[in-house]
Formats: structure tokens, sequence, C-alpha cells
């Protein structure tokens, strides 16, 4: 679907996830676009790049990572930021193997925490690629490549539908 929309013309910013089984299979169906394509960095979802055993606040006993749903729902900073900022890195090094190139922009997926945003935007700093931070707000925007972007979330609420969600991103002016 992504690949179909950008072959359209309606998407021309994508955050590739690194981690996930298919990312290098979804990158080659898009790798000749004409797109800005970033780092959608993943601690919420399938397994880490890293070596999970350095990774205990970020995973779980099958050394998969938590959900978003612990992430967010905690009343507490449980993250080590040496642990979240060796998997921040290790996807950067990740999206370089698979996509041959530096990313546009770094930004992350999912979870709101902190430390997470913290040790991305420290990893972004270190290789001086654009951090892009989480928006809260429909009608907060940040233009990148030529392109004004709207990032917000709204996957946490209980009403959430991701059609819905995405139709509104796509026709927010």
């Amino acid at each position: 679907g992504i690949a179909r929309t950008i072959r359209k013309g309606k998407v021309r910013t994508v955050g590739l996830i690194v981690n996930l089984e298919y990312s290098k299979q979804g990158y080659e169906l898009i790798k000749d676009e004409d797109i800005c394509l970033g780092l959608h960095v993943n601690i919420s979802s399938g397994y880490p790049v890293n070596e999970s055993e350095k990774l205990s606040s970020l995973v779980n006993e099958n050394k998969e990572f938590k959900s978003s749903r612990i992430y967010n729902q905690s009343k507490y900073d449980f993250v080590v930021f040496s642990e979240v900022y060796e998997e921040v890195e290790a996807q950067y090094f990740r999206f370089k193997e698979i996509t041959s190139r530096e990313p546009d922009y770094i930004e992350g997926h999912a979870v709101f925490h902190e430390t997470y945003f913290r040790a991305i935007e420290t990893v972004a700093e270190k290789y001086h690629i654009p951090y892009i931070p989480v928006l809260t707000s429909p009608n907060e925007t940040f233009l990148f490549c030529g392109t004004r972007l709207h990032f917000w979330m709204e996957s946490m609420n209980p009403d959430y539908e991701p059609c819905r969600t995405f139709e509104k991103m796509c026709t927010v002016e």
C-alpha cells in the first residue's frame, strides 16, 4: 500500500522501520522512488537489532520489545538510556546496511518516552541526521525535504482507527 501511494504521488516521505522481518523487502519496493526516506526507530514491536541481552529495560522474557502500551502507560522512567541509545544506533547502522545510504531524517515509532526521544536525538546529533520530534497535535507541522509533515499519534486513543487517522493526515492543509 505504501509503495502504491508513493507511485501515485500521494506520499513523498517514508520512515523505514529496520528491525522487522520484511524491512528489506519493503525497502526494495520503494528504493527507486524519489522520496524523502528516514529511519523510523522502533522499540515496541519485533526483536531488537542489537543483542537483547544488553537491552533488559526494553525487552520482555521472550527477548522481544515491550509493547508501546507498557512504555506509554508506565508512571516511572524504566528505560535505561545506554540501552536505548545502543539500539537506536544499531538501527541506524541497519538502515545504512539495507539502503546503502544515510537516512534523510530520524524519528521514533509509537513510544512517548523522554529517554527514548533523548537517545534518538543524541544519535541524530552524533551522525548529523535531522531529528524530527514527535508532534502531539494535528495542528503542529514540521517542514522537511520541501514537504510540510504532519506527525501526530492517535494510537493511544480508545477509538483509534488507523485508516481514519491516515486519511486525516493526508487531508490536513
